[in-house]
């Protein structure tokens, strides 16, 4: 027998109905029945007294922190695509992996002058060191990529014609910060054993980036010193990187505190092709304080098959401190080919777009 009610109740059931719905999908502080204690009283009391606004700090709290995370991990990976694709110096040797890199090609200066460049780097990594150990074997011509004039893996420039060789072994491993260790030879007209711990950290900042990286080394020509440099990377979109560098080397004998800074904007486009103009200078300190030279770079480079054979040309105005900085232009035209290491598989966008 259905149940009736007197019709003055309905009222009152209707609204109380109500409020139970709501009640059930609005979220509360308790999910479940608790039995009052004096903490709970005292937390309640709390929750009661907390403004609205530390309230709503509370709610966003996950989801600004959700949106840094992910902003952080797009810049890292930014990052990490332009210095692979672009594959300065300083990327291969901090990479942990087996490669063979060919750079060849010709200088183009004023008056006439034509160099041929070449530069052939070998980074064997050995498995049975449990992945830590590695071989390098590496022999450069006439050409030094701009970066590394002042700033090398051994702190300072590698001159006109080197080969050096030696071991590097990984003390820490992990896509944040790396320390490793390296000892090796280089052969310039004579043997120049040298040695180095070097060390760097990427601190993630939303959509800014600092990497501070700290080189101590010893060379017999040079005697004990050390390399300090600064990345500071913005991500401008998906595909473009804004870079603030600045570097310095000091050694018992060198011209006092070798110094360098460059503004670096980068940009690859349908992932096989990009281009960077950098604004940078180089100085010194010793016999006397002095800028060396100014510089402005246009570099141009493609692949032009798969993910191994690539083309790069670069457009330099050097202005030189010994030159009164009049104008200096040099054109680099170069082909490049890496074997060993491959990137991860493209997708089916990616390898339409590589095609020729």
């Amino acid at each position: 027998m259905p149940l009736s009610l007197p019709k003055s109740w309905r009222p009152f059931v209707l609204v109380s109905s109500t409020l139970l719905i709501l009640g059930t999908l609005t979220p509360t502080h308790a999910t479940s029945p608790v039995v009052p204690t004096l903490d709970n009283e005292k937390n309640s009391h709390l929750s009661d007294e907390m403004p609205s606004e530390e309230k709503e700090a509370t709610v966003f709290q996950p989801m600004t922190d959700r949106i840094h995370s992910l902003s952080s991990q797009a810049l890292l990976r930014l990052t990490e695509r332009i210095d692979t694709f672009f594959l300065r110096e300083n990327e291969q040797e901090e990479a942990n992996r087996t490669q063979m890199r060919l750079r060849s090609g010709l200088q183009f200066a004023e008056g006439g002058d034509v160099t041929l460049l070449q530069r052939v780097r070998l980074n064997l990594h050995l498995p049975s060191a449990e992945r830590r150990l590695d071989f390098f074997l590496e022999q450069t011509g006439d050409y030094l990529d701009p970066e590394s004039q002042v700033f090398n893996e051994t702190g300072g420039g590698t001159g006109n014609f080197t080969i050096f060789t030696g071991l590097r072994y990984l003390i820490t491993d992990n896509p944040l910060y790396s320390v490793d260790t390296q000892v090796g030879v280089r052969f310039t007209g004579g043997l120049v054993p040298f040695t180095q711990l070097r060390g760097y950290n990427r601190i993630p900042m939303g959509r800014w980036s600092l990497k501070p990286m700290e080189i101590l080394f010893w060379r017999l020509d040079r005697g004990f010193g050390e390399t300090s440099r600064f990345d500071l990377d913005h991500q401008l979109s998906e595909s473009t990187l804004l870079r603030l560098r600045a570097e310095g080397t000091y050694a018992e004998v060198s011209n006092g505190y070798e110094y360098s800074s460059a503004i670096i904007y980068a940009q690859q486009l349908q992932m096989k092709k990009g281009f960077q103009l950098s604004l940078g200078l180089a100085g010194e300190t010793r016999p006397q304080r002095r800028i060396v030279h100014y510089l402005a770079e246009y570099a141009w480079r493609q692949r032009i098959h798969r993910d191994w054979l690539f083309l790069e040309a670069i457009a330099d105005l050097y202005f030189y401190e010994d030159r009164d900085f009049r104008p200096t232009p040099v054109f680099i035209l170069l082909f490049e080919a890496n074997f060993g290491h491959e990137d991860a598989p493209l997708t089916p966008t990616e390898i339409d777009e590589s095609s020729p």
